[in-house]
């Protein structure tokens, strides 16, 4: 009975792969599709550098989100560059819209993953150790996605009968290792810092989404080894996408949070962290903020006197509470709650 059900297991797996190869998508259909979901991407990736450009905090991020978006544009020029129809369709025209998807495909899906490590990497302060790792990992992730690139460039550049074909495709893949490395760190980052659980719940979902691109780069795979071509460039489509989309909510998530709930910023420039010593030894990091509150002019009903009232985010560099010419906070989700008063001149 075992091996009657192993083989029927077996029997249903190949049957399954026959269905796949079989499995044909309308060029109708990928156009609409293509068009609509990578617009989604790209008007997110719009609206990611708008709010940076408008805050003064434009990254390197920030350049390898535009560059997938550029890319993922080329995307949909090269599905309306195809045509499975006509007959008589340039082979040339079919050969170029080929090396256009390879070439955007992977060199998008690669900067929309180095874009989200930059986007961690600055969020970590530069005296933590994990910031040095974050380093490296994005130059693992560089080095990573010009490997492939070159890989493919190779390999389809050497052996040209793929000319040939009905249907001229050439692609490689591997893109777990980098999608572990965009899970790990921002959840080592997340251990090592004190957050309310809303928030923290926040940033876990936010960083967790990088999941959901391993699950379409194992889609791709299974797909690339079934010969599912039909599939097999929708998917692209939709991984190059997916990866530009998750890189955005790093920075949108964040945005909509802080219109939502008005608890400070914590999408911040660069290296704007310095070290608080304690009496007790420890050493607290806060962050510098940006942009100092503006003072609140208040008149005392029974006297009439005139009272400034300064916000302050928490402590001085000196470790010393109150003082009303700083804004400074422990950490970026951190209220400004506290007040400092001067009596005005």
């Amino acid at each position: 009975m075992g091996a009657l059900a192993i083989k029927h297991s077996q029997t249903n797996e190949v049957l399954f792969a026959i269905q796949l190869t079989k499995m044909i998508v309308s060029l109708e259909v990928k156009r609409v599709f293509s068009t609509v979901f990578l617009g989604v991407a790209q008007f997110m990736t719009v609206a990611r550098i708008y709010i940076r450009y408008r805050n003064e905090r434009l990254w390197w991020d920030d350049a390898w989100a535009f560059l997938a978006m550029i890319l993922t544009v080329l995307l949909v020029v090269g599905i309306f560059l195809s045509n499975d129809h006509d007959a008589d369709y340039n082979r040339d025209a079919a050969i170029i819209q080929s090396w256009l998807t390879m070439i955007a495909y992977t060199t998008g899906s690669w900067a929309a993953r180095i874009s989200m490590m930059l986007s961690t990497v600055r969020l970590i302060p530069t005296v933590f150790t994990l910031r040095r790792i974050s380093e490296w990992a994005f130059i693992s992730l560089l080095l990573m996605g010009i490997s492939v690139l070159a890989a493919k460039l190779s390999f389809c550049a050497s052996d040209l009968s793929w000319y040939e074909r009905s249907n001229p495709v050439c692609l490689i893949l591997a893109y777990i290792v980098a999608d572990g490395m965009l899970i790990a760190i921002p959840l080592r980052l997340l251990y090592r810092i004190s957050l309310p659980r809303k928030q923290r719940r926040m940033l876990l979902l936010m960083f967790g989404a990088n999941i959901v691109t391993s699950m379409m780069a194992i889609l791709y795979a299974v797909l690339f080894l079934s010969s599912c071509l039909g599939l097999l460039t929708l998917v692209t489509k939709i991984e190059a996408g997916v990866a530009l989309i998750v890189a955005n909510l790093a920075i949108l998530t964040p945005y909509v949070y802080r219109l939502v709930n008005s608890e400070g910023d914590f999408d911040s420039k660069p290296n704007t962290y310095y070290r608080s010593f304690q009496p007790d030894g420890r050493v607290v990091l806060r962050r510098v903020s940006d942009i100092a509150p503006a003072p609140v002019i208040r008149q005392n009903d029974a006297t009439g006197q005139l009272t400034t009232v300064y916000p302050t985010g928490a402590t001085t560099a000196s470790g010393n509470k109150g003082d009303a010419d700083s804004c400074l906070h422990q950490h970026s989700f951190g209220p400004s709650n506290s007040y400092t008063t001067r009596e005005s001149d």
